[in-house]
């Protein structure tokens, strides 16, 4: 970090507070910084009669040094001189964005040949965030957009928000992200598409596309992990090899100097930008349009580049619908598509009055709602539940090509219920238990369950088809995981031959799924006359000694009756509860 970036950072964080200038002073005069001390003492206005004792002295002690308070940038020498990668551009190619004239430039250069494919290096620059607050809020301040010749940097928070949403901020949203004849080259793009969906929601729909991208860490890694021998400096000496991460060795690799990463903690709010930091800006955009062409030139293809156009990071579609979820769920929109969480539970009206079973309607639940998924299953409500990776859109996928309702919270639910019609997007009541929250879903649309629905579908696939299986298929099936020999624990089923168990594959005979038989013991896997396989995944279920306790619960839950007894019930039970842990299914669900 350069000096410049410290002091403007601990300035800020220390200004209009006495107690915090006061301590920074005295740590400076503690580490013996006289410099320090005295250009603090400048900067915040403290004057030495105002200081601790012991400061006083200090200071009176190094009365007769020759340094005067001046900044410490101009008495720090560089530690070791750096040969950094530069830009092939002048200064004046360097376009801060911070007024109309200047943004009608960016969008004559990126739509001058709207027919014609065109490279954009891209990268977002924020202020790094020390004295966190319950009001304190990260975003995005600078936008870097480099094109061949000329690099814009886009001052996103001090006139960006104040363009036209629809004919300014969409039309460039939709061209960086969202444009077939674009290719943005990013680096580590995650990071940067949750800041600017935190920051600027104008983006969310465009980056959820994500087409034009291309992700030049990706293709790093791949091309490191297959020893691809294109990179001319890939060899050096271990003082600079070992201090490169990422983009900056990346350039290193390709051009034998590393980026210059010393104003990349800077204060990115505070105007106007630094010399400094609008180069840092710029080289970090630059770079990777120039990447890109080394590349391209060293590749025998371009295919192998092109095959990294539009595959998203990891994660990306939830980290962006997870940072809505984090910046905004809490503070209420005015517009249309942004529903107050208060107001979710009338504004989604039912199609119809009429009482309907589980079979009729089928659910997609986001994966912030994984316990109510799986107690809309015990009530034999079909229910798909997205997985911990899978992005909150795969909802609106799933809604419209099996006809299912969404159900979400929070941000997510907005932006899900903006692409769905009315009625079939629907947020459960927040900061309940599961339980509470099937019941909530059950009365919104008027379900009826009845003892028959209990149970069955798999909680953990989703499975509605169970093969009946006779216990003594069951018992030589499980003598043979816990490796017991039939003679010794079954003799009477030596001469068995299973119903519907292929013992030797350990599947159902004619079927390929691997059972999957846990929680059984010694103790009481004699106990059951039957069991039932889900023909999806496999799992094996059967009737615990306290399931009909458990259905009469669930059937009391769905009607919205009292659960105290049955609170009450299970305090009483708790060792029960342990000793079976089973209800109808295995040791490793959960319901």
């Amino acid at each position: 970090m350069s000096d410049e970036c410290w002091n403007e950072l601990v300035g800020d964080i220390v200004q209009d507070n006495d107690d915090l200038s006061e301590y920074l002073i005295e740590i400076l005069a503690d580490r013996d910084d006289i410099v320090a001390v005295k250009y603090w003492m400048a900067q915040l206005d403290r004057p030495y009669y105002a200081l601790p004792a012991w400061v006083q002295k200090y200071i009176h002690i190094k009365q007769n040094s020759e340094l005067k308070a001046i900044p410490r940038t101009q008495v720090t020498k560089e530690n070791s001189p750096i040969d950094y990668y530069k830009i092939p551009l002048e200064n004046n190619e360097i376009i801060f964005i911070d007024s109309m004239s200047t943004y009608e430039r960016l969008l004559d250069r990126l739509f001058k040949n709207n027919n014609e494919e065109i490279f954009i290096g891209f990268d977002c620059e924020w202020k790094p965030l020390f004295n966190y607050t319950s009001t304190s809020k990260q975003r995005i301040s600078v936008m870097q957009i480099a094109l061949p010749n000329e690099i814009f940097l886009l001052d996103l928070l001090h006139f960006f928000h104040t363009c036209d949403p629809e004919t300014i901020q969409q039309r460039l949203a939709h061209r960086l992200f969202d444009d077939d004849q674009v290719t943005l080259l990013c680096y580590g793009f995650k990071t940067d598409a949750a800041m600017l969906s935190a920051s600027y929601p104008i983006f969310n729909r465009a980056l959820l596309s994500g087409k034009t991208l291309l992700d030049l860490s990706l293709v790093q890694h791949e091309l490191l992990a297959a020893k691809r021998d294109i990179f001319p400096y890939a060899t050096t000496n271990n003082n600079i090899s070992s201090k490169d991460k990422g983009l900056s060795e990346f350039v290193r690799l390709c051009f034998g100097k590393p980026l210059n990463k010393s104003e990349q903690c800077s204060n990115w709010e505070r105007r106007p930008l630094r010399n400094a930091q609008m180069l840092y800006a710029a080289n970090d955009a630059y770079c990777l349009v120039e990447i890109y062409k080394f590349l391209s030139n060293n590749l025998q293809s371009t295919d192998y580049l092109n095959s990294f156009r539009g595959k998203k990071p990891k994660k990306l579609d939830s980290t962006i619908a997870r940072e809505i979820d984090e910046n905004f769920q809490d503070t209420p929109n005015n517009n249309n598509n942004n529903i107050n969480q208060s107001q979710t539970s009338n504004d989604v009206n039912h199609t119809s009055n009429e009482i309907i079973r589980p079979y009729q309607i089928k659910f997609v639940v986001d994966n912030m709602l994984h316990g109510l998924g799986k107690e809309l299953r015990v009530t034999g409500c079909d229910t798909v539940i997205l997985g911990d990776d899978d992005p909150h859109t795969d909802a609106i996928r799933y809604a419209r090509a099996e006809n299912r309702i969404i159900l979400s919270r929070g941000a997510p639910y907005n932006l899900l219920r903006s692409h769905t019609v009315e009625g079939r997007c629907w947020q459960p009541p927040l900061n309940v238990p599961a339980k509470e929250q099937r019941a909530a879903v059950l009365k919104h649309f008027n379900v009826k369950i009845l003892p028959e629905d209990i149970f069955s579908r798999c909680t953990l696939c989703n499975g509605g088809d169970f093969a009946i299986v006779d216990g003594r298929d069951m018992r030589l099936l499980w003598c043979k995981i816990n490796n017991y020999l039939i003679k010794d624990l079954e003799p009477d089923l030596i001469n068995y031959k299973p119903e519907m168990i292929d013992i030797d594959r350990m599947t159902l005979y004619n079927e390929n799924v691997p059972l999957v038989l846990t929680g059984l013991t010694l103790k009481n896997y004699r106990s059951y006359e039957e069991f039932y396989v889900c023909r999806q995944c496999g799992r094996v279920y059967w009737q615990g000694t306290h399931w009909r306790r458990r259905l009469n619960r669930n059937i009391s839950l769905t009607e919205n009756e009292s659960t105290q007894d049955n609170d009450d019930d299970n305090k009483n039970n708790d060792d029960d509860d342990d000793d079976d842990g089973i209800v109808f299914y295995d040791a490793e669900s959960t319901m």
